[in-house]
Protein backbone atom coordinates (compact mmCIF):
# COMPACT_ATOMS: atom_id res chain seq x y z
CA UNK A 1 0.00 0.00 0.00
CA UNK A 2 1.27 3.46 -0.89
CA UNK A 3 1.53 5.79 2.11
CA UNK A 4 -1.19 8.42 2.04
CA UNK A 5 1.37 11.19 2.61
CA UNK A 6 2.66 10.65 -0.93
CA UNK A 7 -0.59 11.94 -2.42
CA UNK A 8 -0.49 15.68 -1.76
CA UNK A 9 -1.41 18.38 -4.23
CA UNK A 10 0.72 21.39 -5.10
CA UNK A 11 -0.56 23.19 -2.00
CA UNK A 12 0.47 20.35 0.32
CA UNK A 13 -3.11 19.24 1.01
CA UNK A 14 -3.80 15.50 1.15
CA UNK A 15 -5.56 14.09 -1.88
CA UNK A 16 -7.60 10.92 -2.18
CA UNK A 17 -5.45 8.41 -4.12
CA UNK A 18 -8.31 6.31 -5.53
CA UNK A 19 -8.91 8.26 -8.78
CA UNK A 20 -5.19 8.21 -9.59
CA UNK A 21 -4.88 4.49 -8.87
CA UNK A 22 -7.96 3.71 -10.98
CA UNK A 23 -6.68 5.78 -13.93
CA UNK A 24 -3.23 4.18 -13.80
CA UNK A 25 -4.70 0.69 -13.49
CA UNK A 26 -7.02 1.27 -16.44
CA UNK A 27 -4.15 2.67 -18.48
CA UNK A 28 -2.04 -0.39 -17.67
CA UNK A 29 -4.85 -2.65 -18.86
CA UNK A 30 -4.96 -0.80 -22.18
CA UNK A 31 -1.34 0.15 -22.87
CA UNK A 32 0.53 -3.03 -21.92
CA UNK A 33 -1.58 -5.58 -23.87
CA UNK A 34 -1.79 -3.48 -27.03
CA UNK A 35 1.46 -1.50 -27.00
CA UNK A 36 4.09 -4.16 -27.78
CA UNK A 37 2.08 -5.84 -30.58
CA UNK A 38 1.43 -2.43 -32.13
CA UNK A 39 5.12 -1.53 -32.16
CA UNK A 40 6.01 -5.03 -33.39
CA UNK A 41 3.60 -4.51 -36.29
CA UNK A 42 5.70 -1.47 -37.22
CA UNK A 43 8.78 -3.66 -37.35
CA UNK A 44 10.34 -2.80 -33.99
CA UNK A 45 12.24 -5.46 -32.09
CA UNK A 46 10.73 -6.86 -28.91
CA UNK A 47 13.00 -4.87 -26.53
CA UNK A 48 12.27 -1.69 -28.46
CA UNK A 49 8.53 -2.39 -28.45
CA UNK A 50 8.49 -3.02 -24.71
CA UNK A 51 10.63 0.07 -24.09
CA UNK A 52 8.38 2.27 -26.22
CA UNK A 53 5.35 0.90 -24.41
CA UNK A 54 6.99 1.71 -21.09
CA UNK A 55 7.62 5.28 -22.25
CA UNK A 56 3.99 5.65 -23.34
CA UNK A 57 2.79 4.21 -20.03
CA UNK A 58 5.11 6.56 -18.12
CA UNK A 59 3.59 9.50 -19.95
CA UNK A 60 0.09 8.35 -19.09
CA UNK A 61 1.06 7.94 -15.43
CA UNK A 62 2.57 11.44 -15.38
CA UNK A 63 -0.58 12.89 -16.94
CA UNK A 64 -2.81 11.02 -14.46
CA UNK A 65 -0.70 12.25 -11.54
CA UNK A 66 -0.98 15.83 -12.79
CA UNK A 67 -4.74 15.55 -13.27
CA UNK A 68 -5.71 13.54 -10.19
CA UNK A 69 -3.11 14.55 -7.61
CA UNK A 70 -1.07 17.65 -8.41
CA UNK A 71 -3.95 19.91 -9.50
CA UNK A 72 -6.62 18.33 -7.30
CA UNK A 73 -8.57 20.60 -5.00
CA UNK A 74 -10.02 19.53 -1.67
CA UNK A 75 -13.72 18.60 -1.72
CA UNK A 76 -14.65 21.52 0.51
CA UNK A 77 -13.33 23.95 -2.13
CA UNK A 78 -15.18 22.46 -5.06
CA UNK A 79 -18.84 22.69 -5.93
CA UNK A 80 -20.74 19.77 -7.35
CA UNK A 81 -20.42 19.57 -11.11
CA UNK A 82 -23.80 19.53 -12.88
CA UNK A 83 -24.74 16.24 -14.51
CA UNK A 84 -24.87 17.82 -17.96
CA UNK A 85 -21.22 18.86 -17.70
CA UNK A 86 -20.16 15.41 -16.52
CA UNK A 87 -22.00 13.72 -19.39
CA UNK A 88 -20.48 16.19 -21.86
CA UNK A 89 -16.94 15.53 -20.58
CA UNK A 90 -17.58 11.78 -20.70
CA UNK A 91 -18.79 11.96 -24.31
CA UNK A 92 -15.92 14.22 -25.39
CA UNK A 93 -13.47 11.79 -23.77
CA UNK A 94 -15.10 8.87 -25.56
CA UNK A 95 -14.88 10.64 -28.90
CA UNK A 96 -11.24 11.51 -28.23
CA UNK A 97 -10.39 7.88 -27.46
CA UNK A 98 -12.23 6.73 -30.60
CA UNK A 99 -10.32 9.25 -32.73
CA UNK A 100 -6.97 8.17 -31.29
CA UNK A 101 -7.76 4.48 -31.86
CA UNK A 102 -8.95 5.19 -35.40
CA UNK A 103 -5.78 7.16 -36.13
CA UNK A 104 -3.57 4.38 -34.79
CA UNK A 105 -5.47 1.81 -36.86
CA UNK A 106 -5.25 3.97 -39.97
CA UNK A 107 -1.48 4.24 -39.50
CA UNK A 108 -1.24 0.45 -39.59
CA UNK A 109 -3.28 0.22 -42.80
CA UNK A 110 -1.46 3.06 -44.54
CA UNK A 111 1.89 1.45 -43.87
Amino acid sequence: MVPHRVFRNRDGVRVEPAPFVVMVGTAALVVWPFGPPYFLAWGASMPTAVGATAVVFGGVVAWAYYQCVWTARPPEETAEVPAEWRVERFLIGGVAVAVVLAALTALLYLR
